[in-house]
């Protein structure tokens, strides 16, 4: 199949990725404030996926913010417009000292969101912010490698809501993917010997890939149930099939452009990656290029599929105030894969044509 895409410079009035609806909406001063922030440090938005009224900002502080019609929000508290019609409120904060990344869990027993902290030492911590009563007890909880080294990337399960990925800086007696079951709260079977960092009562990993590798990011695949997608050694983009763990099925391709890759929520076999300036949308039943190329002005620093719209990918450039989405169209007019640069179209708004009082998205 052919594929062509519309790239748009959106104006400062969008984007966060809000589970429910598109990406979510942002007043042009809380864009500006937090897009500067996202495009120059380590500072990233996370809806959470079953409280659709939260989500975090975290960077030096996590911080967790409730939105609230502006009518209903009460009279001096302090708040963020965040559209026309809603502002955000702080719920709670604390530092993020060590943590190196964040995702919240899908469990919706929760009453509040559940973070999963990746800490430089390796360490996965459940979390939450707000002292509220935690029915399944799992704020808390630790998950500790092996050996210690910095944790790069966690991700939840969004079918699994037990289920929860870490990816891990390379060690050569252990592997740099672990999948936890996060209501085994102890070890099955014998604690590991030598100068394992892990306590002797330490909960083990429900599986473990990359032996001796390292692990950029991992995110859960749509490809199939039980698949994680991962970055690997500053050039494979592997997939690893968790259905049969006596029998883990692997997939694979090398590209310096393997960065940040996420599975399209719509299309379960279509892959985006970032590297350099450049993002990169591949077929994950044929990963042996990519099916487009689209080059781009400055460093990318952040991709991700929108969840509420097919074919719809953002991207964000470091030191850059817009964000850039990309409408990947597919055409079946041969069986050809495109010749990327070739065949890329872009159509490209600037944000000053546009009013920066609008918004993109409201919820309902």
């Amino acid at each position: 199949a052919n594929v062509k895409t519309n790239t748009k410079i959106l104006p400062p009035t969008v984007l966060l990725n809000n589970e429910k609806g598109s990406f979510g909406v942002l007043s042009a001063a809380s864009f500006h404030h937090w897009m500067e922030m996202m495009s120059s440090a380590k500072v990233d938005v996370i809806w959470s996926p079953v409280h659709h009224d939260k989500f975090i900002v975290w960077g030096p502080d996590i911080t967790l913010y409730e939105v609230a019609r502006l009518k209903e929000i009460e009279k001096k508290t302090t708040f963020t417009q965040i559209s026309p019609t809603r502002g955000a409120t702080v719920v709670a904060s604390q530092s993020a000292s060590g943590v190196r990344c964040v995702d919240i869990c899908a469990i919706t027993e929760q009453p509040d969101p559940l973070l999963a902290l990746g800490h430089s030492n390796g360490k996965v911590t459940l979390a939450t912010l707000k002292q509220t009563y935690d029915p399944l007890g799992l704020a808390g909880r630790e998950f500790v490698p092996r050996y210690t080294r910095p944790c790069n990337s966690v991700s939840w399960s969004q079918v699994e809501s037990n289920l929860l990925a870490s990816a891990l800086d390379k060690h050569r007696s252990d592997h740099c993917i672990l999948l936890w079951d996060v209501n085994r709260t102890t070890a099955l079977d014998e604690p590991a010997a030598g100068t394992s960092s892990q306590p002797a009562d330490a909960a083990k990993p429900l599986a473990e890939m990359g032996l001796s590798e390292t692990a950029h990011s991992v995110t859960w695949a749509n490809c199939a149930n039980r698949t994680l997608l991962a970055s690997m050694n500053l050039k494979h983009i592997k997939i690893f099939d968790l259905r049969d763990l006596s029998n883990k099925a692997v997939s694979m391709t090398t590209s310096r452009y393997l960065y940040g890759a996420c599975s399209d929520p719509f299309n379960p076999w279509q892959v985006a990656s970032r590297g350099d300036n450049v993002v990169c949308v591949w077929d994950a039943r044929n990963f042996e290029r990519p099916i487009l190329t689209l080059p781009q002005p400055r460093a990318v620093v952040k991709l991700q599929w929108c969840p509420s719209r097919r074919n719809l990918l953002m991207s964000m450039q470091r030191d850059s105030t817009t964000v850039r989405l990309h409408d990947i169209q597919q055409a079946n007019s041969d069986n050809k894969s495109a010749q990327v640069a070739d065949t890329t179209t872009a159509v490209e708004a600037e944000a000053e044509a546009v009013s920066p009082g609008c918004s993109a998205v409201e919820r309902g």
